[in-house]
């Protein structure tokens, strides 16, 4: 049977697949994006006509290389009369099978621009600095070079594809949770006679019915404080037929109605049905 490259990396137990190091790449491309490692590679000058890039990781498309050591790159002599822009490239070349730094030239002008980055065919170039090259330099200090690690358009830092987790619709969520299950009530009936009814909303998963009705029968006489607890209906009943029921309410917030937190559900549920 014909071997098939496969990416998958099950296991070979019918000699039917093969596995290379692009298949190692492309297993790792999932999980990480382009970009230096932990800001290392940094470019500093040396005050003459080179630099020096740090130690550190590269990672591109699924291959990395690790610079044990700092790399000195030399740039070519400045123009008399006209300025350049030079690139601080990381390179991975496929054709040579490598990842290496280099120097890009910029052209010389007035009003100079930084070479465009290579990323076609075997080339694909990552760009850890701009160094700006005055007519008549002779020694680079690090006022010239502008650091572009950090932007991940031409270069960035290695981090997983999960950069950042959109947390807006959770957000507006924990909003409406809060906002319904934040407000705490007490009723403390001060005169007459009356029944307070609580019930949890929603369905008991054990029992698959909504939750029993709790109650309180309370009168001026034997005052005391009932607590409404958030996520429950709640309402009260004057038991008397012949006085008033008057009941203090505490509140632990003022309504606000930009957030209205009260809404409309019966604590005893209507029956339905004959």
């Amino acid at each position: 049977m014909e071997k098939v490259k496969s990416y998958d990396y099950f296991w070979n137990s019918k000699k039917d697949r093969y596995y290379d190091a692009d298949s190692m790449g492309d297993w790792l491309r999932p999980f990480f994006v382009n970009g230096v490692f932990n800001g290392q590679l940094q470019v500093t000058a040396n005050d003459d006509m080179s630099v020096t890039v740090g130690a550190g990781y590269g990672y591109i498309n699924g291959k990395h290389r690790h610079f044990l050591t700092p790399t000195t790159l030399d740039l070519e002599t400045a123009s008399g009369t006209l300025h350049r822009i030079d690139n601080v490239i990381l390179r991975r070349d496929d054709t040579n099978r490598m990842i290496y730094l280099l120097i890009v030239k910029g052209g010389n002008a007035s009003s100079p621009v930084a070479p465009p980055l290579t990323r076609e065919g075997p080339i694909y170039d990552l760009k850890l600095a701009e160094i700006y090259i005055a007519a008549g330099t002779v020694k680079i200090t690090q006022a010239e070079i502008t650091d572009t690690r950090m932007i991940t358009a031409v270069c960035g830092y290695v981090a997983a594809t999960v950069k950042e987790i959109d947390f807006t619709q959770i957000s507006a969520q924990f909003e409406q949770y809060f906002t319904n299950y934040r407000k705490w009530e007490i009723f403390i009936v001060v005169s007459g006679h009356g029944l307070i009814q609580e019930r949890r909303m929603g369905m008991d998963p054990d029992t698959g019915k909504e939750y029993p009705v709790v109650e309180f029968e309370v009168t001026g006489e034997q005052m005391r404080a009932v607590q409404m607890l958030p996520g429950y209906t709640h309402n009260i009943i004057n038991l008397s037929t012949t006085e008033n029921l008057v009941t203090v309410m505490w509140a632990n917030e003022v309504f606000n109605p930009d957030h209205p937190d009260t809404f409309y559900e019966p604590v005893v549920p209507e029956k339905t049905g004959k």
